[in-house]
């Protein structure tokens, strides 16, 4: 199986911003053909193409003055498979410490790996990232859920619904001001090894060799 989007490692390698944060990056085995990193806008722009009907507050931040965003890719042999982008933005109405929130905006797999759980190790890497770089600054992290497949990943973290937008997007917020932090943050890790487990299961059901 080759992705319709595959690029030669030189230009992944060149393209990385800084690593993932220790707890993620921990959690890759050295040597893993299946692993986790950020990578750049190029890149996200790539599998942005293969989903234009999906709402991206990427698309327009000049609105958003200040805002930090960073992109979570899925790799297999060094070739990206899916990424996650994640925006985080200050409120000023907000008083410290908890000033700023962030927002999972798109996760998107190629169509050649998907239903190999890809998306949901993208979204608790990129939520554990988050929380592990940001957690003392945030006091919300939200998601316009465009799929049900979605909606169930974010279920099972412990985001809550709440209405449904024009787009019947659902809008899924995880409140962290009155959480346990370090237990959100011990879920997502599990989650993450859970994740990369059953993904390394699926490859290799699909490619007939082993991954890891």
């Amino acid at each position: 199986m080759r992705s319709a989007l595959a690029v030669d490692n030189h230009y992944v390698l060149q393209s990385r911003t800084p690593k993932l944060s220790p707890k993620v990056a921990e959690r890759i085995p050295e040597g893993d053909r299946l692993g986790l990193v950020l990578v750049d806008q190029e890149t996200y722009k790539r599998f942005r193409c293969l989903e234009p009907s999906l709402s991206s507050c990427l698309d327009d931040l000049s609105n958003k003055a200040g805002a930090r965003t960073f992109f979570v890719a899925a790799e297999l042999d060094g070739v990206p498979v899916g990424v996650t982008s994640i925006v985080v933005q200050n409120n000023p109405r907000r008083q410290s410490p908890f000033t700023s929130y962030g927002r999972i905006d798109l996760v998107i797999v190629d169509p050649e790996f998907r239903s190999l759980r890809i998306g949901r190790l993208l979204v608790t890497a990129a939520l554990l990232d988050l929380l592990d770089r940001f957690g003392s600054q945030l006091y919300s992290v939200s998601c316009l859920a465009a799929h049900p497949a979605m909606e169930r990943i974010l279920d099972t973290i412990g985001f809550t619904k709440s209405q449904r937008d024009k787009k019947n997007y659902v809008h899924e917020e995880l409140k962290l001001e009155k959480i346990d932090r370090s237990a959100i943050i011990d879920q997502l890790t599990r989650g993450v090894e859970e994740s990369l487990q059953q993904t390394r299961f699926k490859l290799r059901q699909t490619l007939g060799r082993a991954i890891g």
